[in-house]
């Protein structure tokens, strides 16, 4: 396994240890690892909404790799006369992680718009580009993704990773999208699927989306085929993790977050048992 083997659609459960072993991996695991030391203090805030350490969470060990590997695949193939060029691209429902950074010390002339509904995320991210040992090409806009300041057709990238599930605007966020991307760039989202129908999406909704993103962007196979024929036994979900490595499921409040040091191994299966029972679907699409 390595990150040119990071194809869309269900993570499978062999893919996803596979990839653990991979150089690729271990190498965006040490820069997350060293980003989190770095700037500790910064991230506290972040912290107590969610995780100080998104990266060892169940899916997002996928996500991350699987979003690099396709903005990594799309500039490679960049014709010559353009691969010197500015390449604008927009962390979609950002918060504030390693990853925009990761791309911006891998990814020749890329800038970095990180954007989200989050005010307060402005001041973290310049207490952290100030302390950068490097320039960087990362900024933060606060807005909401369906109404963006950006002009039409300004990014060549644009990546989600697990926000759209928490909105209730998809149509026209994905219009907003189409709008702001370049003809022939690249959306890449990852989205939750609920598959006890106790939270967004379920599997129907999921459907559902997709012939949204499909209505307005190209995918490179066929997406819907996927949802018909899902096996439970192969693919990584909630449940799995629960049983196997229930430390990478993230407190289920910001009550539990604040003593999780302190919480016996028992607590912790409650604390996993407590999850709803989901997958993660990664799609990446073009602009024609």
């Amino acid at each position: 396994m390595n990150k040119n083997d990071l194809e869309p659609g269900f993570i499978q459960i062999k893919d996803y240890y596979e990839l653990w072993k991979d150089n690729f991996f271990l190498e965006m695991e040490k820069f997350s690892n060293e980003f989190i030391t770095k700037n500790s203090d910064n991230l506290n805030y972040y912290s107590q909404k969610w995780v100080i350490d998104p990266f060892h969470q169940w899916a997002r060990q996928w996500e991350y790799p699987f979003v690099y590997n396709q903005i990594q695949r799309y500039v490679s193939e960049l014709p010559n006369n353009l691969k010197n060029y500015e390449l604008n691209i927009l962390d979609a429902g950002s918060g504030i992680t390693f990853f925009p950074f990761f791309i911006d010390s891998n990814i020749p002339h890329s800038i970095i718009k990180c954007c989200d509904i989050d005010r307060n995320l402005g001041n973290i991210y310049d207490k952290i580009n100030e302390i950068s040992d490097i320039e960087t090409n990362v900024e933060f806009f606060n807005y909401e993704l369906q109404n963006l300041p950006f002009e039409d057709s300004f990014f060549d990238i644009i990546y989600c990773i697990s926000v759209l599930e928490h909105t209730n605007n998809f149509e026209h966020i994905v219009n907003e999208f189409h709008r702001i991307l370049k003809q022939n760039g690249l959306l890449i989202i990852t989205f939750d699927v609920s598959l006890d129908n106790k939270s967004k999406l379920s599997i129907e909704e999921s459907t559902k989306f997709l012939k949204i993103l499909l209505k307005r962007f190209k995918a490179h196979y066929n997406p819907l085929l996927q949802f018909n024929e899902i096996n439970m036994d192969y693919i990584l979900s909630t449940k799995f993790i629960a049983k196997t490595n229930k430390d990478l499921l993230p407190p289920c409040n910001s009550y539990v977050k604040r003593f999780i040091s302190i919480l016996t191994n028992f607590l912790k299966y409650r604390i996993a048992k407590c999850f709803s029972f989901k997958t993660v679907y990664c799609i990446y699409l073009n602009k024609v």
